[in-house]
């Protein structure tokens, strides 16, 4: 099962508009609960207004690339 493609970051680095949860959990292929769960847990950084959480995509493409360190295959699979 593919987790994230390579290139992930790099295309978050192209968008200029904030990301929403379910884009978000789109984009690293997990649950949107978990999305949510991360961002509790202060692991994933968010804007927040009022009830409103918004995602930078320059700093998920950060926390991303921090997440996933130097990758030499295609694919990253789940362990």
């Amino acid at each position: 099962m593919e987790i994230v493609r390579l290139g992930t970051a790099k295309e978050l680095r192209q968008r200029t508009t904030l990301l929403d949860a379910s884009e978000v959990a789109s984009i690293l292929n997990v649950a949107k609960d978990t999305v949510y769960q991360w961002v509790k847990r202060y692991a994933l950084p968010c804007v927040r207004f009022g009830d409103c959480m918004r995602f930078d995509p320059q700093q998920l493409a950060e926390w991303l690339e921090a997440k996933l360190g130097t990758v030499t295959s295609k694919r990253i699979e789940k362990q």
